[in-house]
């Protein structure tokens, strides 16, 4: 399957990262989208051999573009295999019935993502052979040394779902700090204001993250939270969840930042992915021509990047989308973004 094309689809950019780092050293080819509508598109201007779909994503969710993908013509047979952090019953007939082929469980199983990828794209002609990532069976001794000792951090798990690589692995700390730390504020802003499509994704983003860096405790509190989210549980039940999540994570985050190299806790503090970046500012400053409602979810989900990459001028901006003040907001991400080389 070695040079086989893939689209893989997913809104998070850890398990991007850990994604497409595994399919590269599989010596596969791969194209990312952030949302299903991206992933439409591409599949009507490209051809792939297999699609790697997230369950959970804003925009359009995995489950609506495969039915969309499956009414395209010519893509009938297209192997969709779905993946999300979710492991509960019935997910996997979801997926069936929306026309995917298969299901993979997140954090991915290295092991398990090549078998699945071996058993769904149809084999070409012998050439280069497929190329195992190296050090995925265990943790390196450098990195479990550095990071040993953190309480509710299982290193060698997390660095087995880094595909064994140090590098990597330390990459998604620093992002996950870079990215995570104001999560328990923008989770209790969409509870507060009633926001339960966003409150639950936000809350499922946050539970695969934690799996993927080994943050157990952080996973299961997650997890809890969404099922309660999902359920419609009352204040009583959400809150102390809340509260819990909020006095765990500033404490994780402490201790993987006084262990991480000098240079990736300076980068955990100012991280920016300039793809995602560009992709978020294109999809924005459209939606704000259009006089898209749209554009203040897209703002909601990506806020704390366009804080970082924005600096002053994200509050003038924010506001302005907010007051639906959409010329102004568009003339001020114009602004911001040339100053990023940007040209919307």
């Amino acid at each position: 399957i070695s040079g086989a094309r893939v689209l893989l689809v997913d809104d998070n950019e850890m398990s991007l990262d850990v994604e497409s780092e595994l399919l590269r050293a599989l010596g596969l080819e791969v194209e990312l989208a952030t949302d299903g509508a991206m992933a439409l598109d591409k599949l009507q201007r490209g051809r792939y051999d297999i699609v790697l779909m997230d369950m959970q994503m804003p925009v359009m969710d995995g489950l609506t573009a495969t039915r969309a993908i499956r009414r395209l013509p010519g893509l009938g047979a297209l192997p969709i295999v779905a993946m999300t952090a979710n492991a509960m019953a019935g997910d996997r007939e979801r997926c069936l019935e929306a026309g995917m082929n298969d299901y993979i469980a997140k954090p991915i199983d290295p092991d398990r993502l090549t078998a699945k990828l071996q058993q769904w794209i149809k084999p070409r002609p012998p050439g280069k052979p497929a190329v195992r990532p190296s050090g995925a069976a265990g943790a390196t001794p450098s990195a479990a040394g550095r990071l040993d000792g953190i309480a509710g951090l299982d290193v060698p798990l997390g660095l087995r779902q880094a595909l064994g690589r140090e590098t990597l692995y330390l990459s998604l700390l620093s992002k996950f700090i870079a990215t995570y730390s104001d999560a328990p504020l923008r989770l209790a802003g969409a509870i507060a204001e009633s926001d339960w499509a966003v409150a639950e994704r936000m809350a499922h983003t946050f539970k695969g993250v934690a799996a993927q860096i080994g943050a157990g405790e952080l996973r299961t509190l997650a997890s809890q939270l969404e099922a309660a989210i999902r359920a419609g549980q009352p204040a009583a039940v959400l809150a102390p969840l809340q509260a819990r999540i909020a006095d765990a994570l500033p404490q994780l985050i402490a201790s993987i930042a006084a262990r991480l190299p000098k240079a990736q806790a300076a980068a955990a503090a100012g991280q920016i992915n300039m793809r995602r970046f560009e992709e978020v500012c294109t999809r924005l400053a459209s939606q704000l021509k259009d006089d898209d409602f749209a554009c203040m979810q897209l703002l909601d989900d990506n806020e704390a990047m366009l804080k970082l990459a924005l600096g002053g001028r994200f509050p003038a901006i924010a506001a302005a989308i907010r007051d639906f003040d959409y010329m102004s907001a568009l003339e001020g991400l114009r602004q911001a973004a040339a100053s990023h080389g940007l040209s919307l």
